[in-house]
């Protein structure tokens, strides 16, 4: 407004000198007008003693809008630039290496070549029959953790509710390797465990601060105030108690109050915020870093229903504390690695499969030779000639099984026990076909197995004898573990191992079921209200029923239903050699006798 006034007032002064009568009060009555904005300026100056150049000096329209306003063309060409998009982000200026931050893990990072179709799914997943919503689920989720550096922390692992096997993982993670080889993993992984350390390091001082165990560094502000407080207290603490009774609270006295209740609200509203943030995981600064991976806390789900879904409150974690194992326990752990490498051995199908075959073949007839020639020892030359043969065999069994389980926890045997006795698709060894009926990384496991054992194994054992029954028990077991190895060779499941005598006993009741089919189960005394063959019909569908169903459970399916199938061949063998026996064996003769 000033500079219209400039304008307009040397513009009256070169016309005042050409007409004299244009007084220096009509140019403060123009000033007036551009202040008060009463009425036009044409009004307080009069155009009969104004020139046309002078009103075309007051007018307050800019040029711009004359020439709008007459439609005349412009003097400069048109420009071709478009107007600048106004749908920035708070992403503006960063890498695209930071694009995870905006993703949710739980559904993943998209791809940076878009969804892939059915035919391309099924060339990356082979080996399984999966459809094309789960295989880009599987592809984006381990994008996200491949950008954000999660993957050193998560790893392939997903939750128990996505129905997502290792192999499929593995395969999917192979291919984004493959196609997006660029991606430094590494070098994001080190971010990633530098910005968990960074915002554990962060909680815990916060945790410490409003517990009031450390305190914070001030800023310089801050202190100053704490500064001139302790000045103030330091004043108002001069003099004596008659003098301030007389005198009353100074102004010294009442700024320190005031400062201290302004420093009071201030560490009340800390701890607020403190609280918030505690409680409110989803909503913090990192945004996506919060929801998955690291020692981040994790939010409970509780379903209701089936879509009625309720947060709970994190559980609170009290402290971290990284656990070193000595020297000599990493030595061993060293030892007991047997594929150095981070990848899947390149063996072909026949190269797992074959040793293992041929170990399987010579069990099975060791057992067959054991069988038809073992000669049990007379009473006073066994060792507990008071223990009933029965019990000293399954005893002998588990005591074998319980010490197994018990040299599993010796560092020095963690070698040989990952060699021999436990099969792994990926890598498997011959003679691991027959240790691994022993090996039981769990006390359930072991449990589980040997009780099993003692209830059906004591009636086996009577109907057959010490010499058979093993040969059964050992039989069933190499097949049945063969059985697993063959179906997770064939499926590339190369991130399971297999353990455990889960077969041998199955084999034992497979066998007992098929010898007695129309006999009654007791357990300890207790008969169950069902036949033998009922119950081996009904344990053999549910086994057979959740191999076919595939899904991702910690049980050897497959190795149950080998070590059912070969008890039930064992116990076929055995009565149709009875058979022969039978039909061969000569009829006695009568012969008569004078009275």
């Amino acid at each position: 407004m000033n500079n219209v006034f400039l304008s307009t007032a040397i513009r009256l002064c070169c016309e005042s000198r050409a007409t004299p009568r244009v007084s220096v009060r009509r140019i403060v009555g123009s000033f007036t007008y551009l202040n008060a904005g009463r009425r036009p300026l044409a009004e307080i100056i009069p155009r009969s003693r104004v020139s046309r150049d002078s009103a075309r000096a007051l007018s307050i329209t800019t040029r711009l809008e004359a020439r709008r306003r007459t439609k005349q063309p412009s003097q400069f060409p048109e420009s071709n630039v478009e107007p600048a998009p106004n749908s920035g982000t708070h992403r503006e200026g960063q890498l695209d290496t930071e694009q995870w931050r905006d993703y949710d893990p739980a559904g993943g990072l998209p791809l940076p070549d878009g969804e892939l179709s059915q035919e391309q799914v099924n060339a990356i997943f082979t080996g399984s029959e999966i459809d094309v919503d789960n295989g880009n689920y599987i592809l984006c989720v381990l994008h996200w953790r491949r950008m954000s550096g999660a993957l050193i922390d998560i790893g392939i692992d997903f939750p128990r509710s996505a129905m997502i096997e290792p192999a499929q993982a593995a395969q999917g993670l192979q291919y984004l390797r493959s196609t997006y080889p660029q991606v430094d993993e590494q070098g994001l992984g080190a971010k990633w465990a530098e910005e968990e350390s960074e915002k554990m390091r962060q909680e815990l001082q916060n945790r410490a601060i409003k517990l009031r165990l450390y305190k914070p560094t001030t800023s310089p502000e801050e202190a100053q105030e704490e500064e001139s407080a302790e000045e103030v207290e330091e004043e108002s603490q001069q003099g004596t108690e008659y003098g301030r009774e007389r005198s009353g609270t100074s102004a010294a006295q009442g700024l320190f109050a005031a400062m201290r209740e302004r420093r009071a609200e201030r560490e009340e509203k800390k701890i607020i915020t403190l609280a918030l943030k505690e409680r409110s995981l989803l909503h913090t600064a990192r945004g996506p870093l919060e929801l998955d991976g690291g020692v981040q806390p994790q939010v409970g789900i509780k379903r209701y229903g089936t879509m009625d879904v309720v947060l709970r409150e994190p559980d609170s974690i009290a402290t971290l504390e990284t656990v070193e194992r000595k020297p000599w326990v990493r030595y061993y752990e060293d030892q007991a690695t047997l594929v150095k490498e981070n990848t899947v051995p390149q063996l072909s199908t026949a190269r797992r499969l074959i040793p293992s075959f041929l170990v399987m073949l010579l069990t099975v007839a060791a057992c067959l030779y054991l069988s038809e020639n073992y000669t049990p020892p007379p009473t006073e030359a066994r060792l507990f000639p008071s223990i009933p043969p029965s019990v000293a065999t399954i005893g002998g069994l588990s005591i074998a099984l319980v010490g197994m389980f018990l040299l599993s926890r010796f560092p020095p045997f963690w070698r040989i026990n990952n060699k021999y006795f436990c099969i792994v698709p990926a890598f498997p060894y011959a003679m691991s076909n027959l240790g691994a009926m022993f090996r039981h990384d769990t006390f359930a496991h072991l449990a589980t197995n040997t009780l099993t054992l003692w209830l059906i194994g004591l009636s086996l054992h009577e109907d057959v004898g010490r010499g058979t029954f093993l040969a059964i028990f050992f039989g069933t077991g190499s097949v049945g573990t063969f059985t697993s190895l063959m179906a997770n060779v064939l499926q590339k499941n190369w991130l399971t191992w297999i353990g455990g005598s889960s077969g041998a006993v199955l084999g034992v009741l497979g066998a007992l079921c098929t010898l007695r089919p129309n006999g009654i189960v007791s357990v300890f005394g207790y008969e169950l209200p069902m036949a033998a063959w009922l119950l081996l019909a009904v344990v053999s569908a549910a086994e057979v029923f959740a191999f076919a169903r595939r899904k991702r459970t910690t049980t050897d399916h497959a190795g149950h239903v080998g070590g059912l199938i070969s008890g039930v061949a064992a116990a076929a063998y055995l009565k149709w050699k009875y058979d022969q026996k039978k039909a061969t064996a000569p009829e006695p003769v009568m012969r008569a006798t004078k009275a």
